[in-house]
């Protein structure tokens, strides 16, 4: 029964992901919108990594995750902020 709660977490993260693509993968395919393409990296990305620290469930790495994950989070958003800004004020980066 408890792996079966892994997975049912494990579908759902895959199913708000598939969700996600469908809905922002519009703004991706128009190359102006470049602040969609690294949002959705970032949100991608933090999942995953707390998905794989769930799954791990090591001792130490299953108490760390929730605050790895929001300081993960913070560095991303704040290097998306950054490379998106700069990417608007000097014209490069179009994705």
């Amino acid at each position: 029964a408890h792996t079966r709660g892994k997975r049912y977490f494990v579908d759902n993260v895959v199913e708000t992901g598939c969700w996600l693509k469908h809905n922002f993968g519009e703004f991706t395919r128009n190359k102006k919108n470049i602040y969609q393409r690294l949002w959705a990296i970032l949100l991608y990305g933090s999942v995953a990594l707390y998905v794989l620290l769930l799954v791990t469930k090591i001792g130490a790495v299953a108490t760390l995750a929730l605050p790895l994950l929001i300081g993960v989070a913070i560095n991303y958003a704040i290097l998306a902020f950054v490379v998106t800004t700069a990417a608007k004020r000097f014209k490069f980066l179009r994705i």
